[in-house]
Formats: C-alpha cells, structure tokens, sequence
C-alpha cells in the first residue's frame, strides 16, 4: 500500500508518497490556486490525479491544510485560504476523486508526525510550536492527537 501526504499552503502545494515503511516513491509540487473555490477544488484534483498516473496505483489520501475542520458540520473554517472556508472540502474532494479523502489540520499534523517518527518519538506527550504561526499543537506519544471539543489547535499568540 502506498500513500499520498499533500501539504496545502498559501502558495504551494507539497506532496509525498510513501510506503508504510517510510520509503520515498516521489515528491510533488503545484502552485496553491485559490481565487475562487472552484480553481482551488481543481487544482487538488488535478495534483491528486496527475500524482496517481505518475504512480501508477490507488492511493491512500491525507491532506493537511490551514484551519480546522467543524465536527458539527464539516465544514472547514478559519483557514488563511479564504475560499474554502464555510465548505466541506472532505466532501467535494471525495465525490471528484472517487475515493476517501482525511483532513486535518496542519499544525496537528506537524505534531502527529514528530510524535510517530521526528523529534518526539518515543515521548509520551509531544508539544509542537510553529514559527510562522502563532499555533501550538499537541500529540500523545502513542500517536493519537489531542483535540478539545470543537478539534481546535491553541492560539500562542497573536
């Protein structure tokens, strides 16, 4: 089984597929597209699919993204890429691609990996802090993220 990790930010989208074994298989890279929601949902799409044809294979799909997503709707809010905000993303993504797609939030993916096999490995509480946001994200060292009722990181600062 491989699989599909993209990495969404407000200029690029990175992208790696692996193996359960961490094994590499190749590493992508497309322009953010977002003046309108439509150009973003494509533009994911057609990464996803181009990166599936180059492999040759199904793959497993987790994409981390700014924001977080609504356990009561669905919906994703609070992203600094503004169009898909108050959208179920999961959703669209998953009709047009034909197969299940997970988010999460990038800040807690960030945290979950350095939890399994980064910095934090072995640790039984992992706390990540980012640079270039003021998000302070949390992972058990069994790799299980933490999230509060409404699955929100925690502002650090302003």
């Amino acid at each position: 089984m491989q699989y599909l990790g993209l990495d969404v930010g407000g200029s690029k989208i990175a992208a790696v597929v692996m193996d359960e074994h961490g094994r590499e298989f190749g590493r992508f890279r497309c322009a953010t597209q977002k003046r309108t929601r439509q150009q973003f949902v494509a533009t994911i799409v057609d990464f996803i699919a181009d990166i599936r044809a180059r492999i040759g294979q199904p793959l497993t799909t987790g994409i981390a993204l700014p924001g977080s997503i609504s356990p009561h709707t669905g919906t994703i809010r609070n992203a600094n890429i503004q169009v898909i905000n108050v959208y179920r993303l999961q959703d669209a993504l998953q009709q047009r691609l034909g197969q299940r797609v997970v988010l999460a939030n990038d800040g807690n993916c960030f945290a979950l990996s350095e939890a399994c096999d980064g910095a934090g490995a072995g640790y039984g509480l992992v706390f990540t802090d980012s640079f270039t946001t003021p998000i302070i994200s949390a992972c058990h060292g069994d790799s299980s993220g933490m999230r509060g009722a409404a699955w929100l990181a925690v502002r650090s600062g302003g």
